[in-house]
């Protein structure tokens, strides 16, 4: 029996509405255009969609750590080329990644079925903290 991690089709569809805003032109914006935010954004937006999909129980405890990995670096990159004005957005991802780390480190193979519940959620938490930034990237213009 394969037991597949989806989160859903709603939270991808909402990282992609989010991350749509964010990157979308607009003409009363202020902001310059900045191609490397909305690069890290899309690099950010892409690595939350694999960890969402994920297939836990055929990559195990072991396929999640690089997935995590990943998510955390794109999130990093981003922090690295955005204003202070999301310092409290890209705070709350980076918390996320570290309580979805902690979560998956905890887990082994005897496990990790029975902590489906607990890195769903941790994902979720990931994918929330995701949409949160991109929405507060929205000034910036994308487009």
């Amino acid at each position: 029996m394969k037991v597949r991690l989806i989160l859903g089709l709603p939270v991808v569809l909402l990282a992609s509405l989010f991350l749509a805003a964010a990157c979308s032109d607009d003409d009363d914006s202020d902001s310059t255009p900045t191609p490397s935010v909305c690069d890290q954004a899309n690099a950010l937006e892409q690595s939350v969609n694999e960890l969402t999909q994920l297939d836990v129980a055929a990559v195990g405890s072991d396929g999640l750590d690089p997935a995590i990995d990943q998510v955390k670096s794109d999130g990093e990159a981003l922090a690295a080329t955005t204003a202070t004005d999301v310092s409290a957005e890209t705070t709350a991802l980076t918390n996320a990644i570290e309580q979805a780390d902690e979560t998956f480190s905890s887990l082994d193979e005897a496990s990790l079925l029975g902590s489906i519940a607990d890195v769903t959620l941790a994902i979720a938490g990931v994918a929330t903290a995701t949409d949160n930034l991109v929405n507060a990237l929205s000034s910036f213009d994308c487009g």
